[in-house]
């Protein structure tokens, strides 16, 4: 790829992490929370339970940060933590009812935001997904 255009792309992908900076810091204070705090509420993405483990995987923190962000979550009480039944060595994190609103209430927002710039796109989206499948697999690649 010549210089000019990978110049460009920098450049691109520079102004679309400010705004997703940006979009972050606007939920950050319209739900008076930490980004950190609304990523690992948004984690329990296809499940209200969670083990501790798949939870600090899935945000590639290590187990002591998680365990310090889920200390602040039950304190909030937007998360309960227990054991799992059949091994107490395994810990899960619930959402609470409280949890659960406030998750919901973020993924709205986020979907409405996300639906009004789509509606400024004017192709139907496809070479954008394709295009945004390869930058995510060159990041993947990057990171192992």
């Amino acid at each position: 790829m010549n210089k000019s255009l990978n110049k460009e792309i920098r450049a691109l992908m520079d102004t679309v992490m400010k705004d997703m900076y940006l979009l972050d810091k606007e939920i950050e204070t319209t739900f008076g929370l930490t980004s950190a705090r609304i990523f690992t509420l948004l984690a329990f993405n296809t499940s209200e339970i969670m083990k501790m483990k798949e939870l600090s995987n899935s945000l590639s923190l290590t187990s002591s940060t998680m365990t310090r962000m889920i200390d602040n979550l039950v304190k909030e009480g937007l998360v309960e933590r227990g054991h799992e039944p059949r091994d107490r060595r395994l810990v899960i994190v619930k959402l609470t009812n409280e949890g659960k609103k406030l998750t919901d209430n973020i993924k709205v927002y986020k979907e409405k935001y996300f639906k009004s710039v789509m509606e400024n796109v004017e192709s139907d989206g496809k070479e954008m997904a394709s295009s945004l499948k390869i930058l995510i697999s060159a990041f993947e690649r990057f990171k192992s």
